[in-house]
């Protein structure tokens, strides 16, 4: 865990802030969207001055948990420090398509936050759960996630993480125990991107 706090709120996440961990000078920091979802992501504008006199204006995404369904997890705080895991310990070393990531923390309660560069100028984007996708779509993303699985399959230094066989935060907080818990259950199943599922898919039993 690094000495440079993690943010709790958007109030947090300040030009100081921002300071402590990017190379250039950050003169302002603008919100431009926020989404909500299973995670809170943060699309911030940075105005920097470098060294050389020259001014920029950079966008990145912050992404951390601060949504009421967090705090319905067991550790809940904890829920994204796998990200934060996966940024400061693999991201680059394998065959993935990580974007940069500017910071990666988890402090000493588990919140955690990640600061990455601007997704949608990779190409990326951010879409609903009852967005369908094409089969071509789908067989491109199983295609990547085999070509990470492969390059990592087994390796010693994976297998030596407590943390990665442990199950990660999964594991770790009982992730599965609340997605089958009953109550939590039947509220999700109130919500459209529970119908969205197969039928086989939405019997708890």
């Amino acid at each position: 865990m690094g000495t440079v706090s993690v943010p709790t709120n958007r109030a947090s996440m300040t030009s100081d802030w921002f300071n402590s961990f990017m190379q250039e000078e950050v003169v302002a920091a603008r919100t431009l969207r926020t989404i909500h979802g299973t995670a809170t992501k943060f699309q911030i504008a940075l105005d920097l001055q470098h060294e050389d006199g020259r001014s920029e204006t950079r966008t990145v995404w912050v992404k951390t948990g601060m949504e009421s369904v967090n705090n319905e997890i067991k550790d809940h705080q904890k829920i994204y420090a796998g990200e934060a895991y996966f940024y400061r310990e693999i991201a680059g070393k394998y065959h993935t398509r990580a974007p940069h990531c500017y910071f990666a923390e988890v402090d000493d309660d588990g919140n955690s936050a990640l600061v990455l560069e601007d997704l949608e100028t990779l190409g990326a984007r951010f879409i609903e759960p009852t967005e369908s996708q094409s089969p071509d779509t789908i067989a491109s993303a199983l295609e990547y996630v085999a070509k990470y699985q492969a390059a990592t399959w087994n390796l010693p230094e994976l297998l030596a993480s407590e943390y990665l066989m442990a199950g990660g935060f999964w594991g770790i907080g009982n992730v599965l125990d609340w997605m089958y818990d009953q109550d939590h259950w039947n509220e999700y199943a109130e919500r459209p991107r529970f119908q969205a599922l197969a039928p086989e898919l939405r019997n708890r039993d």
